[in-house]
């Protein structure tokens, strides 16, 4: 989920393929969390978290601006809202829209990412239920689920204020980026604030930090589906993509990149291929055999997930590891919707073990092909 205010049933149908679980690592659970002195301060809460929150904040406020090396130029809103009304400011504005739907499961469907019935409408209420804080830099708001300022909340409030004043400086609502490009640049935003945040949770006393830590872990613990990988993947690359930043050129380094981010996935996920300027390689549209329903790019995260479907974890994390570019397109065939790509990679060895990874995917799913070298083209329908 984007944390710079996007709505849930928007996300479900636009995030594409770009952001998933490339590593071994536990899936976070999709917590969205939380940035000098308290004239910095505008507070909106619940009556009786009002004067609580309101002392609390001073300290967070400073902290954050401490950490990130930043000042706010304009006092940070902050709501504390209790879970119906919180859920309800999440979901402001979400609509359904069935045919929208229809065409983003089937190509799912086709890339072998999805079998089944598949409701949407559970997926977005999972999600929803699992969320703890988010920013809005339309509303220039920070929204946070509880009714008091415990040491968990206070986490989610530096999480979020870490947004509220990298929007501030550098503007968080980016909406024209690319399928590569968009969750490349929530794997910064959100590298930015869990940075900031551990920073906080390493900072408090042992007992605050394990009232964090319990708080934070009483989510269910079940096996992530591909929904669910799709919102993790920002809060799983972005803490090492932002290490990496500030290892190489410090807070300067990081600022810059807010400036110029990241424009895939690789890029996010392997920091050193950003730093050197490694670019994406273009190729035209595949054709299509039919009405076209939808066009973009897999990137090197949709590689994973794709071949993940079907193979071992290992072998889709290397056989993906040289993506160069790609692009793919889906249209529909009678009751069918079938996707085309065509992929290019950086080495030639990079290529052989992409063809093997992908001629094994196929061999999963019955009437796809593998065709070509330079680039490998790939169809399938479902």
């Amino acid at each position: 989920m984007r944390t710079a205010g996007a709505r849930l049933g928007t996300i479900m149908l636009t995030v594409a393929i770009g952001g998933v679980l490339i590593t071994d690592a536990a899936v976070v659970g999709v917590r969205q969390r939380g940035g000098s002195n308290q004239k910095t301060v505008s507070v909106k809460a619940p009556a009786k978290a009002g004067t609580a929150l309101e002392e609390a904040l001073p300290e967070l406020v400073a902290f954050v601006e401490q950490s990130r090396g930043l000042k706010f130029t304009k006092p940070p809103k902050v709501e504390l809202l209790t879970d119906d009304k919180f859920e309800a400011r999440l979901r402001e504005g979400e609509e359904s829209d069935p045919a929208a739907e229809a065409a983003f499961l089937g190509v799912f469907r086709a890339l072998g990412l999805v079998t089944g019935e598949v409701d949407l409408g559970a997926v977005s209420d999972n999600a929803a239920s699992d969320i703890v804080g988010f920013y809005d830099p339309g509303a220039k708001v920070l929204y946070a689920r509880g009714t008091a300022p415990t040491p968990y909340v206070k986490s989610v409030l530096v999480h979020e204020l870490t947004h509220a004043l990298d929007d501030q400086h550098f503007g968080l609502d980016r909406p024209n980026l690319d399928d590569e490009a968009s969750p490349a640049f929530d794997a910064l935003v959100e590298g930015s604030a869990m940075t900031v945040e551990k920073r906080w949770h390493d900072s408090r006393p042992p007992d605050e930090q394990e009232a964090i830590d319990a708080e934070e872990g009483s989510g269910p613990d079940t096996e992530p589906d591909v929904f669910m990988q799709l919102l993790a993947f920002p809060y799983q690359v972005g803490p090492r993509l932002v290490q990496a930043l500030l290892a190489a050129g410090g807070q300067a380094r990081l600022d810059e990149a807010f400036r110029t981010p990241p424009v895939s996935t690789e890029q996010a996920i392997h920091a050193d291929r950003f730093l050197s300027g490694d670019a994406v390689k273009p190729l035209p549209l595949p054709a299509a055999d039919g009405p076209v329903v939808d066009e973009g790019t897999l990137g090197e995260m949709g590689l994973v997930l794709l071949l993940d479907s079907a193979l071992d974890r290992s072998v889709a994390l290397k056989a993906a590891a040289g993506w160069g570019g790609d692009h793919y397109v889906a249209w529909t065939s009678g009751t069918k919707t079938c996707v085309r790509f065509s992929v290019v990679m950086d080495t030639a060895q990079d290529l052989s073990e992409l063809a093997s990874a992908l001629r094994s995917w196929s061999a999963s799913h019955a009437g796809s092909t593998v065709r070509g070298t330079t680039p490998v083209v790939v169809t399938n329908c479902a």
